[in-house]
């Protein structure tokens, strides 16, 4: 009966299946966390990344609205305005 036994090695074969199972279980229970850190890291990244972008073309409107209020300003101090104001006499032209 031993000899007929050790001729079968069925069960040898499922303990080292089992094994091999067990093994690949831990190295993807292994890799699990580091795969999910990543892409936790990758998404909160490009949120603040989306998050400076709106900062930054809030800037630039607020710019851009300065730049034409600058432009309109240089133009009416510019313009002679002579005609809407009141005559200044002489001495006070500095």
């Amino acid at each position: 009966t031993l000899d007929s036994a050790c001729r079968n090695p069925t069960c040898f074969v499922k303990f080292s299946e089992m094994e091999k199972i067990a093994n690949i279980q831990a190295e993807i229970n292994e890799v699990q966390p580091v795969v999910l850190s990543v892409t936790i890291g990758s998404t909160l990244q490009f949120y603040f990344i989306g998050q400076k972008c709106e900062i930054l073309q809030d800037m630039n409107r607020h710019l851009e609205t300065v730049l034409k209020n600058k432009k309109a300003l240089r133009k009416r101090l510019l313009k002679a305005r002579c005609e809407d104001s009141l005559p200044i006499e002489a001495t006070f032209h500095k």
